[in-house]
């Protein structure tokens, strides 16, 4: 969705209304989504690109807006962690956020 609708220019109407066939009624109850600025995300990279690194700045900054926006839309589905913060912080707070979640089930 955010990949080839946000960032591509596939009508994302077109993509949901596809996902809502092919997966009928399957869906993650949690997605996690490590959010970073595009530039910080990039300047982390230790390793030469993959093809969808290299597409543009632009493109990357498209995607990362896309799943903010879903973010926005599924609040109890897709929890947003800073990721800016020192990984041993973001490791805490996702395990805290999948507890939390697996005590709701129990």
């Amino acid at each position: 969705m955010a990949c080839q609708g946000f960032g591509g220019g596939v009508p994302v109407e077109l993509l949901q209304r596809l996902g809502r066939r092919a997966l009928r009624s399957c869906r993650p109850d949690l997605t996690l989504l490590l959010d970073i600025p595009t530039a910080a995300g990039f300047a982390r990279l230790r390793r030469d690109h993959d093809r969808m690194e290299r597409k543009a700045m632009s493109f990357h900054r498209r995607v990362r807006a896309g799943y903010r926006q879903l973010a926005k839309r599924e609040p109890r589905r897709i929890v947003v962690v800073d990721a800016r913060q020192a990984p041993e912080l973001v490791s805490t707070q996702l395990r805290t956020i999948v507890m939390r979640r697996l005590r709701r089930l129990m």
